[in-house]
């Protein structure tokens, strides 16, 4: 689970408006799990249904801006 860091890296930095910089961390984490999706940063979470203005929702949402799939 070492692109966990990097992953959650990137959605900080989207939220704080570094979208370049969040890139470059989700590029790191993509060479650590080629199959990273919004599905396993939901297991890795353990979000069992999203809660709109969660912290936890607003990561998620950042990985959508950074074109993350979903499944």
């Amino acid at each position: 689970m070492q692109f966990v860091p990097p992953t959650t890296l990137a959605a900080l930095c989207v939220i704080q408006g570094r979208e370049e910089e969040g890139r470059r961390a989700l590029d790191q984490a993509r060479q650590l799990e080629p199959g990273l999706t919004i599905d396993v940063m939901k297991k890795v979470y353990g979000v069992t249904k999203e809660c709109p203005g969660s912290r936890t929702q607003r990561l998620l949402d950042a990985f959508r801006t950074l074109g993350v799939a979903e499944t």
